[in-house]
């Protein structure tokens, strides 16, 4: 059974490659990044021969098909967002492969899914922590219900705004004003304004009660899709540090398109707050770093209203390979490892491009987790007959 993993030696790469090569359950590993040395030097740490790794440079389509042409039985994409079309049309051409993607489930990528349908491809998109773990949470609470009256996840990321370049964006994206942000309710999408639907949530320490605000994730429309949740919404936040910034930089204008005039040169306002946050050191230092995950389903099952709410919890920072932003990096890694043996295994349905809930078996897929230390526990309050 082959494995390819592309980005395999990148940010997220660099975590899920362990795991999948640890779990034995491949005989070939392909370990493709654009940084061949680095690529090299991990494949012989984690017990490969240097021959594992190869160069990619995601950019070239006809470079992804090459590496596809080999039939391997799952194809992980760690790359950053910008390669996921690039990715999920060598998958296509390839024909019959089983993908699994940490970028979101985007409206261009959804729109291939017909076309992914007849090459016979399975495409899981957004197997991350949210979405991803959230979807397969929400999934497992919704278990016997025969009707989801509604489904509120909430999300504590607790990482520096600057790990790495794409993550700046990934906050400005987040709690920018610009992006469009909402809930699903009966069948629409609702949008909303930047801070709005705020509601405090008792996370697991170190986390603690926070305030989490509507932010524009892909899970309010699978959810409701592949589920038939009536309401769905995400709310989330970053560390205390980094929503106390975010709101300077919306208030004093560093999202407004116009530029500003340094010494006579224009400048676009994000790309100089961008700029700055990349260099300097301050914006890449947090005292607590993980991910905390808070889901709330609420309906019926056998004529009886329940809500079933899940949270998660991970490894103290003490513990080896869980201090730092490591923990912040698993969290979000081990669901695409999750993901990815059952795929390997053949422990999912379907084909096409979609979320998680829309493929995968949702206990499997915490059971995995679980043995990795990240684990998913449950409350159920019964509210009584309807």
């Amino acid at each position: 059974m082959k494995l390819l993993i592309l980005g395999g030696a990148g940010a997220m790469g660099a975590h899920a490659s362990p795991e999948l090569i640890a779990s034995g359950r491949f005989d070939q590993i392909v370990i493709a990044d654009v940084d061949l040395a680095k690529a090299r030097q991990l494949a012989v740490i984690w017990g490969l021969t240097p021959e594992a790794a190869t160069a990619l440079d995601a950019a070239d389509e006809a470079a992804l098909r090459r590496l596809m042409a080999g039939q391997p039985a799952v194809v992980v994409n760690a790359l950053p967002k910008a390669f996921t079309l690039n990715v999920a049309r060598a998958a296509m051409a390839t024909a019959n492969l089983r993908v699994i993607d940490l970028s979101s489930l985007s409206p261009e990528l959804r729109a291939l899914e017909a076309e992914a349908r007849a090459a016979g491809v399975t495409y899981v998109a957004g197997c991350g922590s949210s979405s991803g773990l959230t979807n397969m949470m929400a999934k497992h609470g919704a278990r016997q219900m025969t009707e989801i009256e509604s489904i509120e996840i909430s999300f504590a990321s607790f990482r520096s705004i600057a790990l790495s370049p794409a993550s700046i964006h990934g906050v400005f994206w987040e709690f920018g004003p610009d992006s469009v942000r909402g809930y699903v309710a009966g069948g629409e999408y609702k949008q909303v304004e930047l801070w709005a639907e705020a509601k405090e949530i008792e996370f697991p320490q170190p986390y603690g009660r926070l305030t989490v605000y509507a932010v524009p994730h892909s899970e309010p429309r699978t959810l409701s899709r592949n589920l038939g949740a009536r309401r769905v919404i995400v709310r989330g936040t970053f560390t205390p540090k980094v929503m106390r910034l975010m709101r300077t930089l919306v208030e004093y204008g560093f999202f407004a398109p116009g530029p500003v005039t340094i010494n006579s040169t224009d400048l676009a306002r994000r790309e100089l707050i961008w700029q700055y946050l990349a260099q300097v050191p301050e914006a890449n230092q947090e005292p607590v770093w993980g991910y905390a995950l808070h889901v709330e389903v609420t309906g019926l099952v056998s004529g009886q209203r329940l809500r079933r709410t899940l949270w998660t919890t991970h490894p103290s920072s003490e513990q080896p390979g869980w201090s730092g932003s490591d923990a912040w990096a698993k969290c979000v890694a081990l669901p695409l490892v999750a993901g990815s043996l059952l795929l390997a295994e053949g422990n999912y349905t379907g084909t096409g491009i979609d979320a998680p809930e829309a493929f995968l078996p949702a206990m499997p897929f915490l059971t995995e987790l679980e043995t990795r230390g990240l684990r998913v526990h449950e409350e159920i309050e019964e509210l009584g007959e309807r």
